[in-house]
């Protein structure tokens, strides 16, 4: 069965060369190539962005952890001065 498509298309010589490329999707239509490109310039794009946000993304938790960092280091030196002025330090009620 391949045998005689292949010779049939062998005898349609380089149009059906040309056809048959064309319908397994080898070779594209100037149309379909353009398309191709404006869509990959598009995703190009969005990757860009995204990147940009992810970037963004990261400095505002690297900011966030040094404040929170700043904060725990404040709560110590807060209970280390309560201590020294002789306040109990331990979790309101008077817990475990």
């Amino acid at each position: 069965m391949t045998d005689e498509i292949t010779r049939q298309i062998l005898q349609w010589g380089p149009a059906g060369v040309l056809v048959v490329l064309l319908l397994t999707r080898v070779l594209v239509t100037r149309p379909e190539l353009a398309q191709a490109q404006a869509d990959a310039t598009e995703w190009r794009r969005l990757f860009e962005a995204e990147q940009g946000a992810h970037r963004t993304t990261q400095t505002a938790l690297e900011a966030e952890r040094k404040r929170m960092d700043a904060a725990t280091e404040s709560s110590h030196m807060a209970e280390m001065l309560l201590r020294h002025l002789g306040h109990p330090t331990g979790p309101p009620g008077g817990g475990p």
